[in-house]
Formats: structure tokens, sequence, C-alpha cells
């Protein structure tokens, strides 16, 4: 995308070409390089970008939804960024509206339990803490 001071401006935002490059320029995904365990939905319905038809008309025109998979809030490539990390030690994932819903996942009596046990499991953490175990 090519963000101009003079669209920015328009938009009320005349330091937006200067906030866009911070953040192009920072890493929101870097491994933290801590013990990492990802829980995540899926199979859901989610808009993962906009589309803007006549991109003159920006910012007054309404844009269509782009679907794509996710939790039905976050799209799927962002909730898999923790997937590939080094320091990820476990990744689960919740097919479906029912477990695994942006807003309900919290309620899942599975990641209750899960989230119980790595708790416990990090109380007696020996040596293993550091061996790579993906489930």
């Amino acid at each position: 995308a090519v963000v101009s001071t003079q669209s920015t401006g328009d938009l009320g935002v005349p330091l937006g070409p200067e906030m866009l490059d911070t953040v192009a320029n920072s890493s929101y995904v870097e491994d933290p390089a801590v013990p990492v365990h990802c829980f995540n939905g899926k199979d859901i319905q989610t808009t993962s970008s906009y589309f803007y038809t006549n991109q003159k008309d920006f910012p007054d025109e309404i844009p269509t939804d782009v679907w794509g998979d996710g939790d039905g809030t976050v799209p799927a490539r962002a909730l898999k960024v923790c997937h590939g990390w080094e320091s990820t030690r476990s990744v689960t994932e919740y097919s479906g509206k029912a477990l695994g819903e942006h807003g309900k996942i919290l309620d899942n009596k599975d990641l209750i339990k899960k989230v119980i046990d790595i708790v416990k499991d990090n109380q007696s953490c020996t040596e293993k803490c550091s061996i790579r175990n993906r489930t």
C-alpha cells in the first residue's frame, strides 16, 4: 500500500507515514525466547482483509470483506504466528464455533484443563522444560 502525507493528512492523521514506517520496521512476530503454548480456534469464517473497488473513493467507500479461515475475529495467518517459533512447546487448535470461536475459547473445558496441566508442569520444571515438545 502506498501512503502519502496528503492522504493521511486528509484523514486527520498527518503523522501517518511516519507511524506506518515505525510499524512496518517493527517485528511483532519474533520468537519471544520463552516457553510458549499456542491455543487457537480455526475453521470459522473470518474477515481476513478488505477490498476497495474504487480506490480513488477511499476513505469514503465502504469496502467489501474478504473472507478466510480464523476464529471468527482473528484471521488464521495471525493466529498461526506462534506455531513456527522455536520456543513453542505445544500447539492446540480447536475447530468450529462451539470450541474455537474467539470469545468462547476461554470456556473450552479442554483448554482450561491443558492450561492447568501446563501450570502444574512448570511448578515442577526440570531439564525437560528446555526440550522442544510439540503436540
